[in-house]
């Protein structure tokens, strides 16, 4: 694609691969594609999500930080709050802080952290990772990040892609239906704010003493995205609804 430049009337080329939503990832040829672009002009990998990072592309030209000549695995920093290789980045964030690597004290950091202030140096190290926002939203990323220690602590193994979080509200550790009652539930997709992060922080507790697991692509989308009342209300749908099959299913 051009863009002309509005101040000196110059043309400049780009190259973006388009994408329609977060789970559409980039096949190997297009991520191959993107890195012979990327050594000679501005390449992109662009989603819904990085309408920020678009428009300010288009219109004010790739920004000097951007690094043409970048690697497309090296993932820019953009001021969206979604992460632009989204799932990867939240399947990495999770295995890392389940893993040995870590370490039970720098765990145990992040279960004690409050979300509304992640004021330890270790969240900020996972805010520096590539694709990862400029300035994240601290209240969000927070409890995504305390969610993610405390789920590890008691599972082990905290996302499961294939456990929706509607089913594990019901479902709990697969013995205790009811886990999550339909009155809390009801509570939960009511709130807004605060209070909706509360309830979230109380709930990553519950699932801790539980042992419980759950699809942590779908629980950070939610959270990322409780300020687009599209996006929120279709995730509170959809953990609604999985709640009600497995209670129709009895399991």
């Amino acid at each position: 694609m051009y863009r002309v430049d509005a101040d000196n009337g110059q043309t400049e080329l780009l190259a973006a691969e388009l994408k329609r939503g977060y789970d559409r990832e980039l096949r190997e040829e297009q991520r191959e594609w993107l890195g012979v672009l990327n050594q000679h002009i501005p390449a992109y990998e662009w989603r819904p999500e990085n309408w920020d990072e678009i428009e300010r592309v288009l219109q004010y030209g790739p920004a000097m930080n951007d690094n043409a000549a970048a690697q497309p695995t090296e993932r820019r920093r953009s001021n969206s709050q979604i992460p632009r290789n989204f799932r990867q980045t939240i399947s990495n964030l999770v295995e890392t802080i389940e893993g040995k690597e870590l370490g039970t004290g720098n765990q145990a950091r992040l279960r004690r952290m409050d979300p509304n202030n992640p004021d330890n140096a270790l969240f900020w190290q996972f805010m520096s990772w590539d694709g990862m926002p400029l300035n994240p939203d601290l209240s969000k990323w927070g409890l995504i990040l305390h969610g993610m220690a405390l789920m590890a602590h008691g599972a082990g193994v905290a996302h499961r892609k294939d456990i929706s979080v509607g089913r594990t509200l019901y479902r709990g550790d697969g013995k205790s239906p009811h886990f999550y009652s339909e009155d809390r539930l009801a509570t939960l997709l009511a709130a807004r704010g605060q209070t909706l992060y509360r309830l979230l922080a109380r709930l990553f507790r519950m699932l801790d003493s539980k042992h419980c697991a759950f699809d942590w692509w779908e629980m950070a989308w939610f959270i990322l995205n409780v300020d687009n009342a599209t996006r929120a209300e279709a995730a509170r749908a959809k953990i609604a609804r999985d709640y009600y099959r497995s209670a129709q299913a009895g399991s």
